[in-house]
């Protein structure tokens, strides 16, 4: 919570030190594979301002996600969108295609078509898809996002106006 408040604030350095040493404690007490350890590297990931520290920390907490099994589908789902995102920004395309897909196809599994992690999920597939250049992928996908959306959340929702 504090991290995001410092963040927020525009304490961004200071919320990249105390999530760093939030992980360290978090994987001193509770170990490397508790949810509470991943999300805190979810967290540092986010904070980091460095692709290769943010590739590492993500493609771990996603390894640490799979070693527990369906405990968490959302965490797993928001963290391959946060990976497929970050390899979009540098430039591995096609990792992030297929990491975008699988987090879809989890997260409508687990909660269903309508459900506001769902809807996110088809925003980050469609943003994907139409970096990768698969704009009549990309549209119908977006179109389904903005109706379950408006349907779900109503006209005025933030996910419906984006």
């Amino acid at each position: 919570m504090l991290v995001s408040i410092l963040f927020k604030t525009g304490a961004r350095e200071e919320a990249a030190e105390l999530a760093r040493e939030t992980l360290r404690l978090r994987r001193e007490v509770l170990g490397d594979t508790d949810v509470a350890t991943l999300r805190s590297m979810d967290d540092l990931a986010k904070l980091s301002n460095d692709p290769q520290e943010k590739e590492r920390l993500l493609q771990e907490a996603l390894s640490g996600c799979r070693q527990l099994g369906s405990a968490d589908d959302d965490l797993e789902s928001a963290l391959q969108n946060s990976l497929a995102l970050h390899y979009l920004s540098t430039g591995k395309l096609e990792d992030a295609d297929r990491l975008s897909r699988e987090a879809l196809a989890r997260t409508r599994l687990a909660s269903g078509d309508e459900h506001p992690n769902t809807i996110v999920g088809m925003l980050n597939r469609a943003g994907v898809l139409r970096q990768i250049n698969r704009l009549e992928q990309a549209r119908p996908l977006l179109a389904e996002a903005v109706e379950a959306s408006q349907r779900t959340l109503g006209d005025d929702h933030a996910l419906t106006l984006s």
